[in-house]
């Protein structure tokens, strides 16, 4: 089969787009079933894009039948065309649905394209864009065949390419005789020499990294937005949001916008080429479970900010701070006693993406966990090898698998069985350690092999161990930390705290009245709760702690001194 699709622009003002398919069959079939897919490859939630779909129309009056809420069967007996159209709406502004406006579209593939049942039978696809008059570029990395014409010979890789068009800037440079293209939509009020020279130091430090460049061509296609982050990574492309206030904020524009390019470039290779087993072949119709994320995310994660080291943009006092706040945000999740990496990464269809107000308490994000379980790794294949091997050579094991079979997908068993044969010794304990086990873990001896100490700063305030929101003289219960101080006294999410030992609480006195007592002192607190007045005693607790720092010690002995000097080397 061939599908050729027309994308028509026509209705942008009313944030619609027109599609029309033409489906040419290569045999006689007295059926075809296509679909709308339901998620996107990097992001892990059922998204149901097929509700943003109307005026669905199979022309000529061929018969057709909706089987489900995705799902189309057309009859096509004697048949060598089908020809059909439909509407999409599009106004979710996220990097994985679509948007239109009056100025620009994002059209992600997942999101738009209906596509055979069974992928395999589709052997082309081609797109023509109907550009309006008053918009000028079209960014992608679809193949081109004419003028805003495009193809793609395999299913995957046609809905892995994001397409932007509209009115934006481009800028054009290359990396070791590779080609780039950003394109960067939004309003100019950015450096685009100073955000280029970064992109291309992190390019080239990553190519190093992993032995070349597995591309002729890459678009990053940024977006600068009010307010949303993120990004997905995809074959040749990604897609990014970036808050356009925040880029000329140094430590924002580093720690934030930069790292976030580096985590969704790396994935090109760790998602996008190099696979877990479960994710080679996607099915587009329903979840893809694996509980190897904490690869995919996590060391992605790890990496990310250590490229930006490697890059020169971090200095090693500015890369320490990052990684204290990546163990600061994990320490301070009391999920991480409830569920394991693993499960975290299996589970993230109904968890990492559908937050609620008491995740942190029940959940651990295989991003954090899986970037510390990363350094760990990295730490003690460091210091086992006597700095002969690092994560590194892991990561490029598995790369040189996909080179020779670009269908292999890796297996818990193979990382452990690749990490085991750089360090010298079995690291199944450790794998058990942090991807089954719910116990805290002594990190400190990982740090000590380059001659660091976490510290944990106590802090001796008073509190009720609880995530609070102020709303106009409201004093709004958000989280209550699990075994804390509001845990142990029944306090609830959506609790209104209106007196504290009879005095009228609000988002102006708070934290004076909680810091006229002391810890372990006792207090009765009045809340509203669903219009019910309900008064509580509570024992004030203290902080789990303030800050947590990594310190450098600059007493190294040898040993540290080469670790540390591997690690945090600049390319």
């Amino acid at each position: 089969m061939e599908f050729k699709y027309t994308l028509d622009f026509s209705k942008k003002n009313q944030k619609y787009l027109l599609i029309n398919l033409d489906i040419n069959l290569y045999s006689n079939q007295d059926e075809i079933e296509i679909i709308m897919p339901v998620w996107s490859p990097g992001s892990y939630l059922i998204r149901e894009y097929s509700r943003y779909l109307d005026l669905f129309e199979v022309k000529n009056n061929i018969t057709y039948q909706k089987v489900n809420k995705n799902t189309w069967k057309i009859f096509t007996k004697n048949l060598n065309q089908v020809s059909l159209s439909y509407r999409l709406y599009c106004n979710e502004f996220t990097v994985r649905t679509n948007f239109i406006d009056d100025n620009h579209a994002l059209i992600v593939g997942p999101a738009t394209f209906l596509i055979p049942k069974n992928k395999e039978l589709c052997k082309r696809y081609e797109l023509k864009i109907n550009l309006p008059n008053d918009w000028k570029n079209i960014s992608t990395s679809l193949h081109q065949l004419g003028e805003n014409r495009f193809y793609s010979d395999d299913t995957d890789y046609f809905l892995d390419c994001p397409i932007e068009v509209g009115n934006y800037d481009t800028y054009y440079f290359e990396v070791l005789e590779k080609k780039h293209k950003l394109s960067i939509i939004g309003p100019k009020i950015y450096d685009e020499k100073r955000i280029i020279s970064d992109i291309e130091k992190i390019v080239y430090t990553t190519s190093k990294i992993m032995k070349g460049i597995p591309y002729d061509n890459y678009n990053f296609i940024l977006h600068l937005t009010s307010d949303s982050k993120g990004g997905l990574e995809h074959n040749n492309s990604c897609v990014l949001h970036f808050s356009r206030w925040d880029l000329n904020n140094q430590s924002k524009y580093k720690s934030k916008f930069l790292s976030l390019i580096s985590h969704e470039y790396f994935h090109l290779w760790n998602a996008k080429r190099i696979k877990p087993l479960d994710l080679v072949n996607i099915d587009y119709s329903k979840e893809n479970y694996t509980n190897l994320l904490w690869v995919v995310e996590g060391f992605t994660s790890y990496f990310d900010d250590l490229i930006l080291k490697r890059a020169g943009i971090y200095s090693n006092s500015e890369y320490l701070e990052v990684l204290s706040n990546v163990f600061e945000i994990y320490l301070k999740n009391k999920g991480r006693f409830y569920e394991s990496l693993e499960d975290s990464s299996f589970y993230t269809w109904i968890k990492y993406y559908r937050k609620h107000e008491n995740t942190n308490n029940q959940s651990i994000s295989y991003y954090v966990k899986g970037a510390i379980f990363a350094w760990a790794l990295d730490m003690e294949i460091l210091n086992s090898s006597n700095c002969k091997n690092s994560i590194e050579d892991l990561i490029l094991m598995l790369w040189n698998d996909y080179l020779e079979n670009n269908k292999f997908g890796y297996t818990r068993e193979i990382i452990n069985k690749y990490a085991s044969k750089l360090a010298n010794k079995d690291l199944s304990d450790m794998f058990i350690q942090f991807l089954d086990a719910k116990e805290e873990i002594d990190y400190n001896r990982y740090l000590n092999y380059a001659g660091l100490e976490l510290i944990v700063n106590d802090s001796n305030s008073p509190s009720i161990n609880c995530d609070l929101k102020f709303d106009v003289n409201k004093v709004l219960i958000t989280t209550v930390i699990d075994k804390g101080a509001g845990y142990y006294a029944g306090l609830c999410n959506g609790d209104e705290i209106i007196a504290i030992n009879g005095y009228r609480v609000t988002n102006n006195n708070f934290y004076s009245i909680i810091n006229s007592f002391n810890v372990g002192d006792k207090i009765n607190i009045l809340v509203s709760r669903d219009e019910r007045l309900k008064e509580l005693e509570l024992e004030l607790n203290k902080d789990d702690f303030s800050k947590i720092r990594i310190l450098d010690n600059p007493n190294k002995n040898q040993k540290q001194l080469n670790i540390y000097n591997n690690w945090l080397k600049t390319i």
